[in-house]
């Protein structure tokens, strides 16, 4: 989508937006940033118009501002309705569109393209749960379990424990040799477009398998 694309699309949500600061109530950012008013849902939301009026310029400080947590809080209290991460989304990728990259954002994609994962460690660690089987499960089959990054990484003992109720559930399940990052990072870093080149790597490994 392009920077054009992006701003009338932002626009939706900055001309529905009451400006009534009802989402600031609840925003654990804005109670961490000493209730600056930019770190809040709707300063987010100002800032962003200031962008589409072209009051502002695309620079580092507003990124700051746009990378909160993404929880949803201020779309649950929101009076008309607004999902509010979906404009701070766009932003991201309006910011990233016209190369304003921050540091951690730049290092996380750097570690997905390298090393399949948002950690940065060796693709190997991914499948070390594996160990811990009786027995080497199948790579090919009907069904197959979609680890992920972070169920591999850091949370072994849970892939353990998925893996064995699904097994119990459909009698044999299948495990990727390798499996790439979803991209799912990235879309929520802004770039879209990163995203979509792991999804299309993560569809490939997947072809042949009837459930996921």
């Amino acid at each position: 989508m392009s920077s054009k694309d992006l701003m009338s699309k932002l626009n939706e949500y900055i001309e529905s937006c009451k400006k009534c600061g009802f989402c600031k109530s609840i925003c654990p950012v804005l109670k961490v940033s000493d209730r600056i008013e930019t770190y809040s849902p709707r300063g987010r939301i100002l800032l962003l118009q200031g962008l589409y009026e072209g009051l502002l310029k695309p620079r580092e400080y507003l990124a700051r501002r746009l990378y909160c947590t993404l929880c949803g809080y201020c779309s649950i209290k929101c009076i008309s309705g607004l999902e509010l991460t979906e404009a701070y989304l766009i932003g991201r990728s309006f910011l990233m569109e016209n190369g304003v990259v921050l540091d951690v954002i730049s290092n996380l994609i750097k570690s997905i393209v390298s090393t399949d994962n948002p950690y940065n460690v060796d693709p190997s660690i991914k499948t070390m749960w594996l160990d811990y089987l009786p027995e080497k499960p199948p790579t090919k089959g009907k069904v197959v379990y979609w680890v992920g990054c972070t169920t591999s990484i850091r949370r072994p003992d849970s892939a353990l424990a998925a893996y064995e109720l699904i097994k119990t559930l459909v009698g044999s399940v299948a495990v990727l040799d390798s499996e790439p990052c979803c991209g799912w990072p990235l879309y929520l870093a802004g770039d879209v477009d990163g995203y979509k080149s792991q999804v299309g790597k993560a569809l490939k490994v997947l072809e042949g398998f009837d459930v996921v």
